[in-house]
């Protein structure tokens, strides 16, 4: 559980993070001769893996900004995509409208699908009716000794998703956890305080955490250290400057 007071916040007009990975190293990056098809032209995986946050430092897990996403995620890099992983499609217009809908009512769950270098199987999915509004996908039938399990819509959590029924339980594993860094929270202030219920998987949108640094004040009754949250997911200091950096009891 994650609370956000009026009174607990401290506010710094530090500016707006750079594009480029911070000296820490706290922004990810990818190897584009890594990639199976390699390629001069920089491909939207390459775009999406090269605006992911890692946090906590060290841990491999990822958070892609909402800002970043929708200038990477767009109809046109949409299109370009499934034309570069061999989608097969009746005619340019039958591919512009795919976009379309993809760009409307499933651009996580391609971009999701893109990282795990199975951006061609979005057409699958959306022959399910599965989009966007069934993610995050939960889990079901694990067993405690094999650890196997399959993924289902959160809607429908006893129904495996058909077209993933094909996958390897590692591909499974690796979407289960890569989904997350789509759904970094975006923090509100209101009149009243917020509780936000997060679940465990959540990468929370930090871009510095003074107290990982050992920089935490210590007082008599606890210890105190500043972070600062990435200006697109708060909304709780209404300055044109919007990155803030707020006190963690």
């Amino acid at each position: 559980m994650c609370t956000l007071t009026r009174s607990g916040i401290t506010i710094s007009e530090t500016g707006h993070p750079d594009r480029e990975p911070p000296a820490n190293g706290n922004r990810d990056s990818i190897d584009n001769n890594s990639d199976d098809n390699k390629s001069s032209e920089q491909t939207l995986r390459d775009d999406l893996c090269n605006a992911r946050w890692e946090w906590p430092e060290g841990s491999f897990r990822y958070f892609i900004a909402v800002d970043d996403f929708r200038r990477i995620v767009t109809k046109e890099s949409i299109s370009l995509e499934l034309a570069r992983c061999g989608v097969e499609l009746a005619s340019d217009e039958r591919r512009r409208k795919t976009a379309e809908e993809i760009s409307k009512d499933a651009p996580k769950l391609f971009a999701i699908l893109v990282c795990l270098k199975r951006g061609h199987q979005i057409i699958d999915f959306l022959d399910e009716r599965i989009n966007d509004k069934h993610l995050p996908f939960v889990r079901f039938g694990k067993t405690a000794k094999s650890g196997h399990f399959k993924l289902c819509s959160k809607w429908s959590p006893d129904q495996p998703i058909k077209c993933m029924a094909g996958w390897d339980q590692a591909r499974i594993n690796d979407f289960g956890r890569d989904q997350w860094s789509m759904f970094a929270p975006i923090f509100e202030y209101g009149e009243e305080i917020q509780h936000n219920e997060l679940d465990d998987n959540c990468v929370l949108p930090i871009v510095q955490d003074e107290e990982r640094g050992n920089q935490a004040i210590q007082g008599s009754y606890g210890s105190v250290w500043k972070i600062a949250i990435h200006p697109a997911h708060q909304q709780v200091y209404g300055s044109t400057d919007k990155q803030v950096r707020y006190s963690v009891p």
